[in-house]
């Protein structure tokens, strides 16, 4: 077996926590499709304008030389298509005080370029919006409960994620990942300086007002998420996986 083949990074690419940016990264500096697979809707589509095969459609010799996955279709079974190789694991989260505005502004961003109107922070959390939270959507996408995430309480979301998070190799935040993706880059013998991409404020129209009564619409709004999300980087500090 070759040993430089034998290791792959599968990232959780949870929305608003740097994927693109990620993504952009590995594009630029691995050989898309072959060395780097965008998992996703888009990945695959581009796979097969390329003249490939989508991910899930490929032999395991077709797969072989994949080092890195990350896109918004990684769940808990992608690495069950590689038997030979050493599994990472790696999932980025963000501070709930800065992932639900972003994830605000995206949504607004989308509204808008669909031709409808924008509506208020507080308005669109009574929508039937599918996420409002970025451990929804790793439990929803990533641990494959679709829409059933809607059924659980806060205790339920907090225990699924604080049993399971021991399986990921490396635990991200948003806020440390400049640093963090060094070690990656240096083992995939890239570079690892990052360009923000799909940043509001820059290439996405920020739609908040940043008043007061929106930042005490989001203190309510997150408590149990960021009790969680503290509880997350305690444990990922005290087992090193920063």
């Amino acid at each position: 077996m070759n040993t430089e083949n034998n290791k792959i990074y599968i990232f959780a690419h949870i929305s608003k926590t740097g994927g693109t940016t990620l993504r952009h990264h590995f594009i630029k500096y691995m050989k898309e499709h072959f060395d780097f697979v965008h998992l996703a809707k888009k990945g695959n589509k581009a796979a097969v304008a390329a003249g490939l095969l989508a991910f899930e459609e490929r032999s395991t010799s077709e797969m072989e030389n994949i080092k890195v996955i990350i896109g918004h279709k990684v769940n808990m079974d992608t690495g069950l298509y590689f038997k030979n190789k050493t599994i990472n694991k790696i999932v980025t989260f963000r501070n709930p005080e800065t992932w639900l505005p972003s994830r605000y502004n995206q949504r607004m961003n989308r509204r808008v370029a669909q031709g409808k109107r924008v509506i208020s922070l507080g308005n669109w959390l009574e929508t039937p919006e599918p996420f409002f939270s970025q451990f929804n959507w790793l439990i929803a996408q990533y641990y494959k409960f679709g829409a059933s995430h809607k059924k659980l309480s806060s205790n339920q979301i907090y225990d699924l994620i604080m049993n399971n998070i021991s399986e990921f190799s490396k635990i991200f935040f948003l806020e440390t990942l400049d640093d963090q993706i060094i070690q990656v880059c240096n083992e995939l013998s890239i570079p690892h300086t990052l360009e923000r991409k799909n940043i509001t404020g820059i290439e996405k129209v920020n739609y908040l007002e940043n008043n007061e009564a929106e930042q005490e619409i989001i203190s309510d709004f997150i408590q149990n998420d960021l009790i969680l999300f503290n509880d997350v980087k305690k444990y990922a500090t005290s087992y090193n996986l920063l």
